[in-house]
Protein backbone atom coordinates (compact mmCIF):
# COMPACT_ATOMS: atom_id res chain seq x y z
CA UNK A 1 0.00 0.00 0.00
CA UNK A 2 2.84 2.41 0.79
CA UNK A 3 4.39 1.77 -2.63
CA UNK A 4 1.13 2.66 -4.35
CA UNK A 5 1.02 5.91 -2.37
CA UNK A 6 4.63 6.73 -3.28
CA UNK A 7 3.87 5.95 -6.91
CA UNK A 8 0.81 8.21 -7.02
CA UNK A 9 2.14 11.07 -4.90
CA UNK A 10 5.77 11.27 -5.99
CA UNK A 11 6.84 9.23 -9.01
CA UNK A 12 3.96 9.95 -11.39
CA UNK A 13 3.91 13.71 -10.60
CA UNK A 14 7.64 13.88 -11.38
CA UNK A 15 7.10 12.30 -14.79
CA UNK A 16 4.09 14.55 -15.39
CA UNK A 17 6.29 17.58 -14.70
CA UNK A 18 8.83 16.37 -17.26
CA UNK A 19 6.24 15.48 -19.88
CA UNK A 20 4.34 18.75 -19.34
CA UNK A 21 7.24 20.51 -21.04
CA UNK A 22 6.06 18.77 -24.22
CA UNK A 23 2.34 19.12 -23.50
CA UNK A 24 2.02 15.45 -22.57
CA UNK A 25 0.85 13.63 -19.45
CA UNK A 26 1.26 10.25 -17.74
CA UNK A 27 -1.88 8.17 -17.98
CA UNK A 28 -1.72 4.85 -16.16
CA UNK A 29 -4.86 2.87 -15.38
CA UNK A 30 -5.35 1.15 -12.01
CA UNK A 31 -4.31 -2.23 -13.38
CA UNK A 32 -1.02 -0.85 -14.70
CA UNK A 33 -0.33 0.88 -11.40
CA UNK A 34 -0.83 -2.39 -9.55
CA UNK A 35 1.47 -4.23 -11.98
CA UNK A 36 4.15 -1.61 -11.36
CA UNK A 37 3.82 -1.99 -7.58
CA UNK A 38 3.85 -5.79 -7.76
CA UNK A 39 6.93 -5.77 -9.97
CA UNK A 40 8.69 -3.37 -7.58
CA UNK A 41 7.92 -5.77 -4.73
CA UNK A 42 9.16 -8.74 -6.77
CA UNK A 43 12.45 -6.91 -7.40
CA UNK A 44 12.95 -6.68 -3.62
CA UNK A 45 14.07 -3.08 -3.90
CA UNK A 46 10.77 -1.50 -2.92
CA UNK A 47 10.35 2.17 -3.73
CA UNK A 48 13.59 2.30 -5.73
CA UNK A 49 12.06 -0.01 -8.32
CA UNK A 50 9.01 2.18 -8.84
CA UNK A 51 10.83 4.73 -10.95
CA UNK A 52 12.44 2.03 -13.08
CA UNK A 53 9.12 0.23 -13.62
CA UNK A 54 7.34 3.45 -14.55
CA UNK A 55 10.11 4.41 -16.94
CA UNK A 56 9.91 1.01 -18.65
CA UNK A 57 6.27 1.69 -19.42
CA UNK A 58 6.74 5.34 -20.42
CA UNK A 59 9.94 5.12 -22.46
CA UNK A 60 8.15 5.34 -25.81
CA UNK A 61 5.93 8.19 -24.66
CA UNK A 62 8.93 10.11 -23.32
CA UNK A 63 10.82 9.57 -26.55
CA UNK A 64 7.92 10.63 -28.77
CA UNK A 65 6.59 13.54 -26.66
CA UNK A 66 8.96 16.20 -28.07
CA UNK A 67 7.81 15.38 -31.60
CA UNK A 68 4.14 15.78 -30.67
CA UNK A 69 4.52 19.03 -28.71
Amino acid sequence: EILLTILEEHVIPEYNALLALDNSKVELDDETRMVIVKQALANNTGARSLRMEVEKRLINQMFEAPNKG
